[in-house]
């Protein structure tokens, strides 16, 4: 945008590796970079592998091999 040509993201994204009572879970949000009506971050849940086909990324490469494909395909409900 503007005299500078300014890129401006369409979405913004937010991956999480949690540990809880050593169990892992990893969830994975991708968020419209306008208004969303005060919807809560849980309305754009998807997983990890949507938001790695969606940035080019392998966010979690050094898990090993099952885990991480286990993990990533995977989207937990979750209350934020």
């Amino acid at each position: 945008i503007g005299a500078s040509r300014v890129a401006v993201p369409s979405h913004f994204f937010k991956v999480i590796l949690a540990q809880q009572n050593g169990r892992r879970l990893m969830y994975a949000a991708i968020v419209p970079n306008a208004p969303t009506s005060g919807e809560p971050l849980s309305a754009f849940l998807t997983t990890v592998d949507a938001a790695e086909q969606r940035t080019g990324l392998d966010f979690f490469s050094a898990l090993d091999d099952h885990e991480e494909q286990t993990l990533e395909s995977t989207t937990p409900s979750a209350t934020f």
